[in-house]
């Protein structure tokens, strides 16, 4: 369940990361750099499936261990737009 959580919030965090104007194609950058936060002050995550149904985590610890494993991650822009292109 733990390795789902981390997956779907990580894919949450670069969908998200994606539409910052910050990334330039050929460059990769920290997920940090492009949110301009270095997730520390995360307290829940909010998963929301294609179907609309949504779950929250609010486990510290589980929260610490997808933060940490966002904080080391690197996306480089894709020459594609659109939802779920880096």
């Amino acid at each position: 369940m733990k390795g789902f959580l981390l997956a779907m919030a990580m894919i949450l965090f670069v969908m998200t990361g994606c539409q910052s104007s910050n990334a330039v194609h050929d460059e990769e950058l920290f997920i940090t750099e492009i949110l301009n936060s270095d997730l520390s002050r995360v307290r829940s995550i909010v998963i929301r499936f294609g179907d609309g149904n949504r779950m929250t985590l609010m486990d510290d610890e589980g929260i610490r261990e997808i933060m940490s494993q966002l904080r080391k991650m690197k996306v480089r822009a894709a020459a594609d737009s659109g939802v779920g292109y880096l």
